[in-house]
């Protein structure tokens, strides 16, 4: 897996599917690996599923880790909610609905994992989870991760909600 931090990532180096044969999977991984791992752009990391994440019930632990090969220093960072921040809610539910519109925002394909941050603050709540539209209207879902057990799990790397200070 790799991670791009650039506003608007360069997918220019990558030879196009069109150039592999169908179903050339082990070809296209190849060619897009050696592509990207020649990048300075682009950073190798690996993946951490929750440990409790299961794809017929994704919504219930939908959350996971990338763990960097490289360090990354960014001008700012987001921050861990304290558990049961209830901003999404009674605190009971792990997953909300957003509205999602094609002209202004929302969600779309791709997105999965990315951050939904309280509005205005560096506070992260949710991880996009899923669209319930293939126009990218209408609702989308996201994860919440003020959950006891995903604290937890992010506690496991060293990743814990903010003291304030």
């Amino acid at each position: 897996m790799w991670i791009s931090f650039a506003e608007e990532p360069d997918y220019s180096i990558l030879p196009p599917s069109s150039e592999f044969i169908p179903d050339d999977n082990e070809g296209r991984y190849e060619a897009w690996s050696a592509a990207l791992n020649a990048s300075d752009e682009w950073i190798r990391a690996t993946a951490f599923p929750h440990p409790e994440y299961d794809d017929a019930a994704f919504f219930t632990h939908d959350l996971g880790v990338l763990r960097l090969s490289e360090p990354v220093t960014l001008p700012e960072y987001g921050q861990l909610p304290t558990q049961g921040l209830g901003v999404l809610g009674t605190g009971k539910g792990v997953s909300a609905k957003f509205s999602s519109n094609a002209n202004t925002g929302g969600t779309c394909f791709g997105d999965s994992g990315g951050p939904i941050f309280v509005s205005g603050t560096t506070t992260l709540v949710a991880v996009v989870s899923f669209g319930t539209s293939s126009t990218c209207s209408g609702t989308s879902g996201a994860y919440r991760i003020d959950q006891a057990d995903d604290l937890a799990f992010l506690a496991t790397f060293g990743i814990t909600p903010s003291d304030g200070t």
